[in-house]
């Protein structure tokens, strides 16, 4: 039995098998977990062991490699400098009537 249990790990690590997704920074930290989406630049992933989801900014990463084998590339994604403003409307609304 023990033996039987050696080959199937063997086989499984041999043909690359890999039940999870593995998230990879571009400095070089990786996380396996699973991979739930992509929303606004931001990626859901929940690592191994961990109770909840994380988020991660795409420009963080350089990948996401599937457990299915596909491959999320984000290495060209960089962090944008833009702020978000609104124009406000100086203009008044506000209507003074002199009193009687």
């Amino acid at each position: 039995m023990i033996k039987h249990f050696i080959l199937l790990l063997f086989i499984g690590l041999s043909s690359g098998e890999n039940n999870s997704d593995l998230l990879i920074f571009k400095n070089g930290l990786q996380y396996n977990g699973e991979f739930l989406k992509i929303q606004n630049n931001i990626i859901y992933f929940k690592p191994k062991d961990s109770p909840a989801y994380q988020n991660v900014f795409t420009y963080q990463l350089d990948r996401v490699e599937l457990k299915n084998g596909e491959v999320l590339n984000f290495k060209d994604v960089k962090k944008t400098n833009k702020t978000i403003t609104k124009e406000i409307d100086k203009t008044s609304t506000l209507l003074l009537k002199k009193g009687k």
